[in-house]
């Protein structure tokens, strides 16, 4: 098996890269996550037509658009 690791399109740490990468990799609209830690400098960007939020600002947004 040969192992390849795709690059990250942001600085995360390499614990926490395979999460944005599956999202990424399987067009996922949302990342959903409370890892503020990791991810607050992203959240409420896209990233690779992933948009990072919290559960809160999900459920604001889904709120709002109905």
């Amino acid at each position: 098996m040969i192992s390849r690791k795709l690059p990250c399109p942001v600085v995360l740490p390499e614990k926490v890269q395979p999460v944005l990468l599956a999202a990424v990799q399987t067009r996922a609209t949302h990342l959903i996550t409370g890892d503020l830690q990791h991810f607050n400098a992203y959240r409420g960007k896209s990233i690779q037509g992933v948009l990072i939020c919290t559960p809160r600002d999900y459920f604001r947004a889904r709120h709002r658009s109905i």
